[in-house]
């Protein structure tokens, strides 16, 4: 952007903060973020964190590339000086297996140093995110039919099927995923399928699944008390207009997987270090002084749950599969969730960040 266009989006920042925003996040993997350059990144931390926002980001890279992409948040935290966190963290790509202990070390290091870095994390092996997001970012450039014409020229999709097959310097979910190599779908290799799907979308969104991570890295993430609990995704129902939509597991069982199944029955952490992952630390670092806790004067967000028989259900050929072990839900004091059945109570309300002003206190445009 020109200084004139930072400016202005600095601006919008700042009157997004006043509003109540939580602070800025990117995710630099995917188009069009991904044009973006840390300096413009950074002077938008900025304007967050003046209202005291916080930075989050899903990198730029989770692969290959990594190390690149943690010197770029670890340097928008120090230049900007807010606290950043990495978007469900993960180790991408069967040739960077293995790295995740590097990784944490680094994010150690960072804050032995004095930045404030964290990160989250879901509890699967499998990625999620639109099957367009397998292609290189640049045919995206001028937006959905620019790609879609991209797509229709044999040489440019050529180029295109190549960088996908043989990545060099930029992150192929593809790739990463094992590829399709000697599998033939409707007659043509995946890649050429995948090119003619997303050409099919006409606009509309195909999501898919990639096995991108591996155990144990997924674990020792899991481990580090700094990583928090993210779902990384948005709300859905197993009935009704959202039960017909695609989903990941982790929009049902992220939660319950955790207590379940990596604190109890595998015994990687104690319960109350995982509560504490999913409830504190996560309110405490987007700047919610009043919830995460069981103390007088905070909001009573409460859920009530037998940690004996705590489960997740969901699966990735079933994803609309209710979590169990849950007895009560309580949002601000009044009980929403009964044994599974929802009550007619709605005390929800928006939560608001660390900058909100009133209307009539905000300053003018």
């Amino acid at each position: 952007p020109t200084p004139a266009e930072l400016a202005h989006m600095a601006a919008i920042v700042d009157t997004l903060m006043q509003q109540g925003a939580l602070g800025v996040w990117t995710a630099l993997e995917y188009a069009p973020a991904s044009y973006s350059k840390t300096d413009e990144i950074i002077a938008l931390a900025i304007a967050a964190r003046r209202r005291g926002g916080s930075y989050a980001s899903h990198m730029r890279n989770e692969g290959v590339r990594i190390d690149d992409a943690l010197d770029e948040v670890f340097r928008i935290a120090r230049e900007a000086d807010i606290p950043a966190e990495i978007s469900h963290l993960k180790v991408s790509g069967r040739q960077s297996w293995g790295r995740m202990g590097r990784v944490l070390a680094r994010i150690d290091s960072a804050r032995a140093a004095g930045l404030d870095v964290t990160a989250d994390q879901y509890p699967y092996t499998r990625a999620a995110t639109a099957l367009d997001a397998s292609i290189p970012t640049w045919a995206e450039s001028g937006g959905w039919d620019s790609l879609l014409a991209r797509l229709r020229n044999p040489a440019t999709r050529a180029r295109l099927r190549d960088e996908m097959l043989n990545p060099r310097d930029m992150e192929s979910f593809y790739h990463e995923a094992g590829g399709g190599a000697g599998v033939l779908i409707t007659g043509t290799f995946p890649v050429e399928t995948l090119f003619d799907i997303v050409l099919a979308e006409g606009g509309h969104r195909t999501d898919a699944v990639y096995a991108v991570m591996d155990e144990p890295d997924v674990q020792a993430a899991m481990k580090t008390w700094w990583v928090a609990v993210n779902t990384d995704f948005g709300g859905v129902a197993p009935d009704g207009p959202f039960g017909t939509q695609s989903a990941h597991p982790r929009a049902y069982g992220t939660f319950a997987r955790i207590l379940g199944h990596y604190s109890r029955d595998l015994k990687l952490f104690p319960l109350e270090f995982a509560v504490r992952k999913m409830t504190s630390l996560a309110a405490q670092r987007v700047g919610l002084s009043d919830r995460g806790l069981l103390r007088r004067g905070m909001a009573a967000d409460i859920t009530v749950f037998d940690a004996a028989t705590v489960a997740d259900k969901a699966t990735f050929e079933q994803p609309h599969q209710q979590s169990v072990g849950f007895a009560y839900v309580f949002v601000n004091g009044q009980k929403v969730l009964d044994h599974g059945k929802l009550t007619a109570a709605r005390p929800g309300r928006g939560l608001r960040g660390p900058g909100y002003l009133p209307p009539e206190r905000r300053a003018p445009r």
